[in-house]
């Protein structure tokens, strides 16, 4: 993580994790806020809205795919080093957001949603 970026050994470790169901969770709490909405949002391959399994799937792929994943310190709760992305939407000039954590040999959903427009 010199560089912030996702190292090799823990994107295979999470590509393995996000397929399998038990090794990842999305809880909504005040400790762990959670904008995690993927049946709110449209699949930019198969034109339809993502369903839960379909999001964990399709960030799969994309880890597998090489995406550039980012390190980011959580503000809720601090000390977490979270990962995010962003990749193309279905309607352009839109983007989706991921984020997630490792959380013992787990990963806990925090975020997938639309991008906020640039201010």
């Amino acid at each position: 993580m010199d560089d912030g970026r996702l190292p090799p050994e823990l994107r295979a470790e999470f590509i393995e994790w996000a397929r399998i169901k038990r090794r990842r969770f999305v809880t909504h709490s005040d400790k762990y806020p959670s904008p995690w909405h993927p049946t709110a949002i449209t699949n930019p391959v198969t034109r339809t809205v993502f369903t839960e399994v379909g999001a964990w799937e399709w960030i799969a792929e994309l880890l597998e795919a090489g995406i550039d994943v980012w390190a980011t310190k959580m503000d809720k709760p601090p000390g977490i080093i979270g990962w995010y992305f962003t990749a193309p939407s279905a309607y352009p000039p839109g983007e989706i957001y991921v984020k997630f954590h490792r959380c013992g040999n787990q990963l806990r959903g925090r975020s997938f949603h639309y991008s906020e427009p640039a201010k």
